[in-house]
């Protein structure tokens, strides 16, 4: 038979406070119970829509609240988030990011002001290489192939050079000919890629909005992408029907695939509520 164990019970202080703030924030957060010590006396919320954003916030979460108490049992909250940047305390220490608080009411204002959900340029920034690194690699597969076009011997293409420039009609070497019909279409279609332009969309999904972020995608010099978002706010959709055309049916195609998985000109699914949309320049319509 199965021991019965004692149930350990959330500390009443500190949930207290987290009932306070979901009543005053309508956030979206979830939070669950941590208890340290036996006792559950600390709060970690999360914004389930992002979950890729947990590891880089390892160290902070993305916000929690935890209670202890002093020598007179009066309980202190300790507010901790990756958007607080306590002066007191050495910055990038785990005590940079918390505020510390006996009253109940101060504490939640922390907590109103500071455990928030990410923003869109938060997540843009953690995942936006996922987008350009994409990119990245559909210039380099071309590029590959072109720069394995095999050269046999440079005295027949010296030879065949000299010959175009006596005869301009066609080329001596057997090996030139088959160089030249080999390479010519592996390299079209290198140039195409290095030469494209794309507009490009950050798109995010929440419940009750679907946010577009429009911007550039940029390429260095070395043919590697970045993407630059626009001076322009987001746009906001109340509802997916409203997405226009071109980004609801690249959104409809890479719901095909898996997450962190691309399609070629299209573009990139970072998970179910956040994609990354390409459009060639010549036809756009945000």
């Amino acid at each position: 038979m199965e021991e019965n164990k004692e149930e350990i019970k959330p500390n009443p202080d500190l949930a207290k406070l987290v009932s306070m703030f979901y009543l005053r924030s309508a956030t979206t957060l979830k939070h669950e119970y941590d208890h340290p010590g036996g006792a559950y006396q600390r709060v970690v919320f999360k914004d389930e829509r992002f979950p890729q954003m947990d590891h880089r916030y390892k160290r902070t979460h993305l916000g929690s609240v935890r209670v202890k108490y002093d020598d007179n049992n009066t309980p202190i909250f300790v507010v901790q988030s990756r958007l607080i940047a306590n002066q007191r305390y050495k910055n990038g220490s785990t005590d940079f990011y918390t505020k510390e608080s006996k009253s109940i009411d101060k504490a939640l204002k922390t907590m109103l002001d500071f455990v928030r959900p990410y923003s869109l340029n938060e997540v843009r920034s953690e995942t936006v290489h996922d987008f350009t690194s994409t990119m990245d690699k559909w210039v380099y597969a071309a590029k590959k192939e072109y720069n394995n076009v095999k050269i046999e011997s440079r005295k027949e293409i010296v030879e065949e050079m000299l010959h175009l420039k006596s005869l301009g009609v066609q080329f001596k070497t057997n090996a030139f000919r088959k160089l030249a019909e080999e390479v010519e279409g592996i390299y079209a279609e290198y140039k195409r890629r290095t030469e494209a332009n794309f507009k490009a969309y950050h798109v995010v999904f929440t419940p009750n909005m679907i946010y577009v972020t429009a911007g550039g995608l940029l390429k260095t010099s070395y043919d590697d992408f970045t993407f630059k978002p626009g001076d322009a706010t987001p746009k906001a959709y109340q509802a997916i029907e409203t997405l226009p055309e071109n980004i609801l049916s690249s959104i409809g195609l890479l719901k095909m695939v898996n997450t962190g998985e691309s399609v070629d000109e299209v573009g990139i699914r970072v998970n179910e509520n956040e994609f990354y949309i390409l459009e060639k320049l010549d036809n756009p319509s945000y």
